[in-house]
């Protein structure tokens, strides 16, 4: 893997190297959309591609984890959907609103379109 090389910078206690992080096209990433009687009411990208947020495929994956493993009544799913929310409002918060308004069944269809879009999501990984 080619790692970018710190560039020189001047700031306000002298020189010093600082490391530029490139940033990612994150307007590139595929999205999935999500609706009710025709209109769309949020969009998800698709789990697992390149350029995804680590935060986000980390929040998911636990919450996902939570789900398959207690179900919706353990407070520890409780926990792992307020980090999820919170990760996700953080990258995408177009998506928070309606996806909070959802009940528990919807929440689970969701939930299975999601993963079944998406090839690359690999929760044991």
């Amino acid at each position: 893997m080619d790692l970018p090389s710190a560039t020189t910078s001047k700031g306000p206690l002298g020189r010093f190297k600082m490391f530029e992080i490139e940033e990612e096209a994150a307007k590139d990433l595929e999205m999935i959309e999500f609706g009710q009687a025709g209109k769309v009411l949020f969009k998800l990208p698709r789990l697992g591609q390149k350029g995804l947020p680590i935060g986000l495929m980390t929040a998911f994956t636990i919450f996902y984890d939570r789900v398959q493993t207690t179900g919706f009544t353990e407070s520890s799913t409780a926990s792992a959907w307020t980090y999820f929310i919170d990760v996700l409002r953080s990258n995408f918060p177009d998506s928070v609103i309606p996806l909070s308004r959802l009940n528990e069944e919807q929440i689970k269809q969701v939930i299975t379109h999601w993963v079944q879009v998406s090839p690359e999501f690999d929760p044991k990984a």
